[in-house]
Parts: structure tokens; sequence; C-alpha cells
């Protein structure tokens, strides 16, 4: 017989059996709570080993996955402290990148300034500055 089934037996006794409390002296035995009574005496010990055998493998269980508990709770802190890394991480990303777009401004600027900048009047310059003082010094000279 499976525990279902002896837990069921013990069901359909309770059920049949009249509604309590009884004391011995206001005790009116039908057949269903005689069947009760002398079934108590198997029924009760039946029981208590199953409430025994249920507490001992709830205790190993807790004490099998306390360990995941502790560790799931650390996970979680873990991941509470990579969440606020990565939120920090982002806003120095934006920040950076912020940072980048103003420069790529400035290199723009620079560029376009450098595009509109006549290399060749600079250098001709240059050559006359370097004509002018050249012929002051053989000025000076002669």
């Amino acid at each position: 017989m499976t525990d279902h089934t002896r837990l069921d037996e013990i069901r359909a006794r309770v059920e049949a059996a009249t509604p309590g409390p009884w004391t011995t002296k206001t005790l009116h035995t039908t057949l269903a709570d005689a069947d009760f009574i002398a079934a108590s005496r198997t029924d009760v010990p039946f029981l208590l080993n199953l409430v025994a055998s249920l507490t001992a493998e709830r205790d190993a269980l807790r004490d099998r996955y306390e360990p995941l508990r502790s560790w799931a709770d650390g996970a979680e802190i873990d991941i509470r402290d990579l969440a606020d890394q990565r939120d920090d991480l982002r806003a120095q990303l934006a920040q950076r990148d912020e940072e980048l777009t103003a420069l790529r401004e400035k290199v723009r600027a620079v560029y376009e300034l450098v595009t509109l900048f006549d290399y060749t009047a600079v250098y001709d310059l240059k050559c006359d500055l370097l004509a002018a003082l050249s012929d002051n010094q053989e000025g000076q000279d002669g």
C-alpha cells in the first residue's frame, strides 16, 4: 500500500467519524467511530513516522540548498553592484561622447581654416621678406 492510499483511507475514516471533541465520558460510539478508534492505534504511528520522514527530508533539502541561497543572496548583491558600475560607465561614456563631439567640432573648424588658407601667398610673402632682408643685408655690408 502506498502512503497516498493509506492517507486516503485515514482521511475517509476521519470524515466518517462523528465530529469531536470526544471525551471518555461522552463517547457515543457509532460503527464509523469504532473503526476510527480501532485504526488510530496504527494510523497515529504511521502519521508520526510520515511527519518525521517529511521533516527530515525538508531539513536535508534546507541544508543542501542553504549554501545556494547564501550564494544567490551574494550574487544578487553582486548584480546590483554590477548594475551600478554599468550605470556609472554609461554616464562616463556619455560624457566622453560629448567631449568627443566638441573635439570633432574644433577639428572641423581648424580643418576649414587650413583649407581656406593660401599657402602660396604665404610662401611668396616669405620669399619677398627673405629677399628684402638679403637686400638690406647687402646694403649694410656694401
